[in-house]
Order: C-alpha cells, then sequence, then structure tokens
C-alpha cells in the first residue's frame, strides 16, 4: 500500500493517493503505532492532501508529524525516516532555519546507517541541499548536489529518476546563481525524464518542467525559446484543466520579464500584478517565495518606470516578509534593500 500510494500519487491521481495513504496507516498502526513507523505514511498522506489543494487537511498532518516524532532520534532505519520527513515538513511550510540542523542529523545520520552511496543518503542530501538553496547559501547547495548528482549516476544510473531530480535541484540552483544557460541544460535533463516516465502524456510534473525552463530562458533573455516552453506549459495546463494552478504564477512572472525586456512596461505591469494577485489567492502566505519574488520583480519594473514611491511601498513590504521567511542574512534581504536606497535615495 505504501509503495502503490507513493507509485499513484507520481501518476498524478491524487485523490486515489489519499486513500492508499490511510488505509496503508491503518494497517501500519495496527502493526506498530510509533511515530516513527509512521511518519513517512503520514507524509504521503498529507503531501496528497497538499496536491489536492485540501490544504487545511495538509497542515493538520503536517502538524502531528512535527508534534510526534523525535529529532533526537536513534539511527534506525524507521527513525532515519521519520528525521528525514520532519524536515522536509519544516522546508515545505518555509520554516528553513529549522529544518536545517535536523537535516543535517538526517544526513550523518543516514550515512552511518546505510553508507555513502545508498539512495537514502543521496535523498537526503538533496533535501539538505534544497534548504541550503532556500536560505541562500547557493554555492554550498550547488556543491552538495553535484556530490549527490555523481554518488546517483554511479549507483542508480544516469536515466533514474532521482538523478533526473538531482538535475533539476541543481538547475534551479544554478538559476539563483544567475548561471541561466547551465541551469536551463540541467532542467532539461529533468523534463526528458518525465516525458519518458510518463510517456508523454500531460502530467503536472512535465507541466512544472516546462514552466521552469520558460522562466530560466526568460530570464538568459532567450525571448524565442522561453515563449515555446511557456506556451507549451499554458497549453498544457488547460488541458490538465482544475482552475489556476502554481504554475501560473511561475508563468505570468515569466511573461512580466520578457515583455519588460521588450520595452513593453504596461504588459509587464499586467503580468506581474495577475502573478501576485495568484500568488494570494493560491498560496495564502504573503510570504511565500513565489510571491516575495513576483513583488520584487514587479518593484524593479516600478523603478525602471520611474514610479519610485510606489516602488518603495512594494520594497517595504517585501522587506519584511523576506526577513520573517529567510532572515536578515538571505540575498534577498540585501537586494530587497538596495532597491529600497534607490527608490528612497534619503
Amino acid at each position: 500500500l505504501r509503495t502503490l500510494g507513493w507509485e499513484v500519487r507520481e501518476s498524478g491521481d491524487h485523490a486515489r493517493a489519499v486513500s492508499l495513504f490511510e488505509d496503508a496507516l491503518d494497517e501500519q498502526r495496527a502493526l506498530d503505532p510509533s511515530p516513527d513507523a509512521v511518519a513517512d505514511l503520514m507524509f504521503g498522506l498529507a503531501s496528497s492532501f497538499h496536491d489536492e489543494g485540501l490544504l487545511d487537511r495538509a497542515d493538520s498532518v503536517f502538524n502531528l508529524i512535527l508534534a510526534e516524532v523525535d529529532p533526537a532520534a536513534r539511527p534506525t532505519p524507521d527513525a532515519v525516516a521519520a528525521l528525514w520527513t520532519v524536515g522536509m515538513v519544516r522546508r515545505l511550510r518555509e520554516q528553513h532555519h529549522e529544518a536545517q540542523p535536523i537535516l543535517e542529523t538526517a544526513v550523518a545520520m543516514s550515512t552511518r546507517l546505510y553508507g555513502a552511496e545508498h539512495p537514502e543518503v543521496i535523498g537526503a542530501r538533496r533535501e539538505h541541499a534544497l534548504n541550503l538553496s532556500a536560505l541562500g547559501r547557493w554555492r554550498e547547495a550547488e556543491t552538495e548536489l553535484r556530490d549527490a548528482l555523481i554518488l546517483s549516476e554511479r549507483t542508480l544510473g544516469p536515466d533514474h529518476q532521482t538523478t533526473a531530480g538531482l538535475s533539476e535541484s541543481l538547475g534551479s540552483v544554478l538559476e539563483d546563481l544567475g548561471r541561466y544557460d547551465e541551469s536551463a541544460e540541467y532542467q532539461q535533463v529533468s523534463l526528458e525524464e518525465k516525458i519518458r516516465r510518463h510517456g508523454n502524456r500531460d502530467h503536472p510534473g512535465v507541466l512544472s518542467s516546462l514552466a521552469a525552463i520558460g522562466r530560466t530562458l526568460a530570464l538568459a533573455r532567450r525571448t524565442r525559446e522561453a515563449n515555446d516552453y511557456l506556451n507549451q506549459a499554458d497549453a498544457m495546463a488547460s488541458r490538465l484543466g482544475g482552475g489556476p494552478s502554481v504554475y501560473l504564477i511561475s508563468i505570468e512572472r515569466s511573461r512580466g520579464l520578457l515583455a519588460q525586456a521588450s520595452g513593453d512596461l504596461h504588459g509587464a505591469e499586467a503580468h506581474f500584478l495577475w502573478a501576485i494577485q495568484l500568488a494570494d489567492e493560491l498560496l495564502g502566505r504573503p510570504s511565500h517565495r513565489y510571491a516575495t519574488g513576483a513583488k520584487l520583480e514587479y518593484a524593479r519594473l516600478l523603478l525602471e518606470a520611474g514610479r519610485r514611491g510606489e516602488a518603495a511601498t512594494v520594497l517595504e513590504d517585501v522587506e519584511s516578509l523576506l526577513v520573517e521567511r529567510v532572515g536578515e542574512e538571505h540575498p534577498s534581504v540585501s537586494e530587497a534593500r538596495g532597491l529600497l536606497r534607490v527608490a528612497r535615495p534619503s
């Protein structure tokens, strides 16, 4: 039931995944109801609720995980999986400073338990790197991901899903570092693996990659290629249905960047404002990275248009939200403050 739950969730049938994880939890609790033994199933259930858009139910399960699992767990397979789960929950809820020591411990414990080249260790290192990236420690994240990618290629093979996932994560970090062409190459590897795995079917994972590559190419000002990926993402989002999704936030931000680069400031403003509205409606957290990212891009546009007062108002909001989420040391906080000095030189 556990394995089938993850497979069904990966296929995009989130409602059935919820049912499978609920059944698996009932069976597991009859055998061993300890928090360590059920943590990964609870994470699967919460993630499936999240995928279904049932955010309140997802949050309630996430809260149970955080309340019940001991972060100082002993190095047994169940305990290490539970610890890693807590770290992932913290990261997904953007509690990155709390997640960091937990994920560092998870990597160390899983390495002692399984050995450095075990898939569990590779997965833990990826999760650790994603959290480093969220904290703005991008060069450390790049090193961790490159090391994990080498291990995954050697132990699991270059075409394995885990290897492709590491390529996708590395591409995201390289985008943060401003190395857009290199980023797009790594993200393309992940997209091709997803297309092979899902048999050219429309799938949220493929849509996510199309939108991400389109954004990276927009940042690189490779306009024609960016539009090609964004058009594919738009079309797939329409075919998948279900109303607006978080992927549309990325698409609209990318469209805004392309319009701004072409000198169409009015069109760019419309795209950025729509992205901000979508983030508010879909995410429910003003400090979410998609929301603050869209507002930063909108503030840059306002500065380019000479609307300094409006830019300053947006930037003051962004600065406080970023400090709340990632702390004073994050590069995005420095960027927001630098733009604020431009908006209000006095």
